[in-house]
């Protein structure tokens, strides 16, 4: 019978610790929401620098679309963007999907290259686009 009652008294000031921590955590995420003078700067920046994203896949012919639409519908210029999308060896048909994405005319206006290598012993073949 004691031991019943401890154990209960232990339960329920785990609980009521566990309830009060909570009630700690959310008062300080409030209170520094609330004072916090920190502002993000969201101007366009006055350059953007290019950047080249790099995606291997090697029969990814499930994901491949959706990844390559992703980086295509990033939120920055186009003209400072390159993907370079590499099929390696696949035996599905990755390097399809790669070109498909590429037909759609969301894309259409954009300069793209696609390209085999053959001639490299790793590679298969390479879809390049720049956007």
């Amino acid at each position: 019978m004691i031991s019943q009652i401890v154990m209960i008294i232990a339960l329920i000031s785990i609980w009521l610790s566990l309830a009060w921590g909570l009630v700690i955590l959310f008062s300080a995420v409030h209170f520094w929401f609330k004072h916090s003078d920190f502002r993000v700067n969201t101007d366009p920046l006055p350059y953007y620098p290019k950047v080249t994203i790099v995606v291997p896949a090697h029969n990814e012919d499930v994901v491949i679309a959706q990844t390559a639409k992703a980086i295509l519908d990033m939120n920055y210029p186009h003209d400072r963007v390159e993907l370079l999308l590499f099929a390696d060896n696949c035996s599905d048909r990755t390097y399809e999907e790669c070109l498909a994405v590429k037909a759609l005319p969301e894309y259409a206006g954009r300069e793209t290259i696609s390209a085999s290598m053959m001639q490299m012993p790793c590679l298969k073949r390479m879809l390049f686009i720049s956007l």
